[in-house]
């Protein structure tokens, strides 16, 4: 099981499972924690950077100059900025806008705010009522097809294209509706009435499933083990010669 389809292909490249095993379980979030945003206007004053992956440097600036050509205050939170918080579902109705992809834009959604999906120093399309089933199937990520670089001028164009708050709110009911823990716990729960009912057969040999995949692991660890081992020898003579040094410095 997994929350996208795009796994499909990587469950069977990976560990070998056939793709026609491969069961869809919602990403999710347990609604109930997050708080509807008060006193919502269609215009966009407060926005937030929401990854643990990004950090202050071009692409942040450029983000923040074209929120600020807009007249929008511009905020980040992750561990790469050093500001790791657990109170986002207190945080998050605080803001219009968020940039984020996965759970946090689906936790963003779930208040009310407007997304925009950022990742890996890619930008997507803000999500709408239009393109919401289709972001669901990337896991509210950046789509393949997609793909813009992060820079000025295509965040203020992205940025013209806010959801209006009618369809914002809309957004926030379907993730209610579909992305809720409740949602998964149903999905798993069918996936194994539906295994108790009708097992499948699997021939666990060498050349199937997680043992492939065990395997490629295996020959991995024994690479970065071998490449381990090299480093080190390389930092003993290294040191060897730094004591040497010192040594006839000494002398």
């Amino acid at each position: 099981a997994g929350s996208s389809p795009m796994f499909r292909d990587s469950f069977e490249s990976i560990m070998g499972i056939d793709p026609t095993l491969f069961v869809q379980v919602p990403l999710c979030i347990e609604v109930e924690k997050y708080k509807s945003r008060e006193n919502q206007t269609d215009g966009i004053a407060k926005a937030l950077v929401l990854s643990n992956y990004l950090k202050e440097g071009a692409e942040v600036e450029a983000m923040r100059e074209a929120c600020a050509s807009r007249g929008i205050e511009l905020d980040a939170i992750g561990w790469r900025f050093g500001n790791v918080t657990e109170n986002i579902p207190e945080i998050l109705p605080d803001y219009d806008l968020v940039f984020a992809v996965g759970r946090s834009a689906l936790e963003a959604m779930a208040c009310g705010c407007a997304v925009i999906p950022l990742h890996g120093g890619l930008i997507d399309e803000p999500v709408g009522l239009e393109n919401f089933v289709d972001f669901a199937e990337y896991n509210f990520s950046v789509r393949p097809e997609m793909r813009l670089p992060v820079g000025r001028a295509t965040i203020e164009r992205l940025l013209g294209n806010i959801s209006p708050l009618k369809d914002r709110e809309e957004m926030r009911l379907r993730v209610a509706e579909s992305h809720d823990t409740s949602n998964a716990v149903q999905a798993l729960e069918e996936v194994y009435n539906d295994l108790q009912s009708s097992p499948v057969e699997r021939a666990l040999n060498e050349e199937t499933y997680f043992a492939s995949y065990l395997e490629r692991v295996g020959g991995r660890i024994l690479q970065a083990d071998a490449e381990f081992r090299r480093l080190r020898e390389g930092w003993e003579r290294t040191k060897e010669k730094y004591e040497a040094l010192k040594r006839r410095k000494k002398d």
